[in-house]
This record gives structure tokens, C-alpha cells and sequence, in this order.
């Protein structure tokens, strides 16, 4: 082992990946047939799949996720202020 190392050259973030994050998640049989199914023909893991076809979902309803936490401090401090008005 080297005492010193030249990182001058590295990319920083090259090999980051987003978080996944591990759940049980109870489907039906017939879906889960047809995710496999399409993972042994599309050679594609059947769990990238199913994740695929959820962000789909999740982008054609304008739902992205994403909470805005400013606007929602702000607007539960004006609904307590109002609150507290009254």
C-alpha cells in the first residue's frame, strides 16, 4: 500500500447511486407473474421494472414527491396564527 495518493485526477461522485430503500411490499400474484415475465424477456430485473412503471405513474399524475418545506412551515405558521386568533 502506498503511504500517498494522487486523486487530482478523480471525479468526484462518479460512482454515487441513489438510495433505495428496502420495504415489504405485498402484490398481487398475476402482477408479479407479469413483471417477471416481462424481466426474463426484456432482461431487465423485474424490482427496476415495477419501480419504472410506479415513477410513470407517479410523473402522468403530477405527483413528483417532492414537499416543499418552506411553504409548508409557512403555511402551518399562518394557520396556527389564525388559530390563535380566534
Amino acid at each position: 500500500m502506498k503511504k500517498e495518493y494522487d486523486f487530482s485526477e478523480g471525479e468526484r461522485g462518479k460512482f454515487f447511486r441513489e438510495n433505495k430503500v428496502q420495504k415489504t411490499l405485498r402484490l398481487d400474484a398475476d402482477i408479479l407473474e407479469y413483471f417477471q415475465a416481462m424481466s426474463t424477456h426484456r432482461r431487465i430485473p423485474y424490482q427496476t421494472l415495477i419501480n419504472n412503471a410506479l415513477r410513470e405513474a407517479m410523473e402522468h399524475t403530477g405527483h413528483t414527491g417532492v414537499v416543499d418545506l418552506k411553504l409548508l412551515r409557512k403555511e402551518i405558521h399562518s394557520a396556527v396564527q389564525s388559530a390563535l386568533k380566534k
